[in-house]
């Protein structure tokens, strides 16, 4: 695993690719545990490439909309949010079951987040 020179609170990797079979690929590849990832989960991962090649029936979606999409947030732009939305709904088209959760602590935990790289 190569790391950043940067804080791991500032440091974010996720795959950038032209199809969707790509990006499910190189998902693969660069998701798991990281015993040196202090926010690295141990759980086991299903194989993205295989999701990305079927229809999205009964895969559920989480979506914390109570906070990332929250407009009084100065550091949240309308404009994200709006895209956000419309794949969202591109989501629920393909069959996807979007479930807006309600996650107290996520801006607790951010702001603990944030305390680290200073």
């Amino acid at each position: 695993m190569v790391y950043s020179l940067l804080s791991w609170t500032l440091d974010h990797v996720g795959p950038m690719t032209y199809r969707v079979e790509d990006a499910a690929i190189m998902l693969d590849a660069i998701s798991g545990y990281d015993k040196n990832a202090p926010t690295s989960s141990n759980q086991s991962l299903k194989k993205f490439e295989i999701l990305s090649k079927r229809r999205l029936d009964g895969i559920k979606i989480a979506v914390a909309k109570h906070y990332f999409f929250d407009k009084t947030r100065p550091e949240v732009d309308p404009k994200v949010i709006k895209i956000a939305e419309e794949a969202l709904e591109k989501l629920d088209q393909l069959g996807a079951i979007i479930e807006e959760i309600n996650i107290p602590a996520l801006g607790k935990r951010r702001c603990s987040c944030i305390g680290n790289t200073t």
